[in-house]
């Protein structure tokens, strides 16, 4: 294959304009949609970067991702009253915007309290993501009683997911209505690590967001083998 496979080449311009149509809104901005569908890349760096270029100072922006992957992040970060300290040492004016960004923000335990706080803070805007059990629409308007601007993401689109692509049209659909448009996958050159990454990814959502939320025992559920994952190919 040639061409760029990174999520970098895809600016995803539908939801950067969302999020810039809603700046400054008095609202807590959330990001919401499928694991794995880009929520975090729109935020960090597509829209920081659109800050930045709009005279915003790097460090009047705050990002944090909270995702277990994230080795980036320090743990301690993870209790809501370090988050709360950390975060207010670095918001030094009371004038001058700032942005907060917190990434998978339902890993920390009663986040809710610490982004309404921020939220009511005039020169402060906020954007969140969550992808979990926890963290559902329905809950979003209880959780923020109203004070929350939703912003629901999906995978690439057919347009989004061809460009920068070389091969055909008829290769490009074959490839994309097989394995789909999450952004992770434009970056697999092979079937077997797209069908690898499509397993996790479903058990992880399985267990997590339908087992988890639903009070179900898994076991009763059977989860598809490798046989059957294989047809995709």
């Amino acid at each position: 294959m040639q061409g760029c496979f990174m999520e970098e080449c895809v600016k995803r311009e539908q939801y950067l304009n969302r999020l810039i149509v809603r700046r400054d809104n008095g609202m807590i901005k959330t990001v919401t949609g499928p694991r794995r569908a880009g929520k975090s890349f729109l935020l960090n760096p597509i829209y920081k970067d659109y800050l930045l270029e709009h005279g915003i100072p790097e460090d009047h922006i705050i990002s944090i991702s909270f995702d277990v992957e994230d080795e980036d992040t320090p743990e301690e970060l993870l209790e809501r009253e370090k988050l709360k300290e950390f975060l207010y040492s670095r918001i030094v004016s009371k004038t001058e915007p700032y942005y907060v960004f917190l990434d998978e923000i339902q890993e920390v335990q009663d986040f809710e309290r610490i982004v309404n706080g921020l939220n009511k803070r005039p020169n402060v805007d906020v954007y969140i993501t969550g992808s979990n059990s926890k963290f559902l629409s329905n809950d979003i308007n209880t959780i923020f009683r109203g004070r929350s601007d939703e912003v629901s993401i999906m995978p690439f689109t057919f347009r989004e997911f061809c460009q920068d692509r070389t091969e055909s049209v008829s290769e490009l659909w074959k490839e994309y209505y097989t394995y789909g448009g999450l952004p992770a996958l434009r970056r697999m050159p092979t079937p077997e690590q797209k069908t690898t990454y499509l397993q996790r990814l479903w058990k992880k959502t399985y267990l997590d967001d339908v087992v988890e939320r639903r009070h179900l025992l898994h076991r009763l559920v059977p989860v598809p083998d490798q046989r059957q994952d294989n047809r995709m190919t």
